[in-house]
């Protein structure tokens, strides 16, 4: 009993970070730039894919108290992928002109978070 409320703890915590996937970017002066184009085509696919998974987490969250474990490495995959969209976003001096660099580290922290919540949670499904 105890493991299943600690799920379904867990699984409350991961959801409400399902929403900040989908941010707006101001395209600036790279509407120009195909490799800004294809970063950002990425970046917005991968966090709509985020929110998709997202959903079905929080449906089967709903209805067995827990997720499943194939969501949740598919969740796992995405989240680092996002992670590391973000992390070339602050490396790559393509993406970062007029870049708020406090900001998109505090995402790649907040999703660390998250992803290591879901890596304890995968341990315990």
């Amino acid at each position: 009993m105890k493991t299943k409320a600690l799920l379904f703890i867990l699984a409350l915590t991961c959801a409400p970070f399902s929403v900040q996937a989908q941010t707006q970017f101001n395209s600036y002066s790279y509407s120009s730039d195909s490799y800004y184009q294809t970063w950002l085509a990425d970046y917005e696919a991968t966090g709509n894919a985020i929110n998709e998974v997202s959903e079905v987490y929080q449906q089967e969250v709903d209805k067995r108290g827990y997720p499943k474990k194939k969501t949740v490495k598919k969740k796992i995959a995405l989240i680092e992928h996002y992670v590391e969209l973000l992390k070339t976003q602050l490396t790559d001096s393509r993406l970062n002109k007029d870049l708020d660099r406090g900001k998109v580290e505090r995402k790649i922290n907040e999703w660390n978070e998250q992803l290591s919540e879901l890596q304890m949670l995968l341990k315990k499904i």
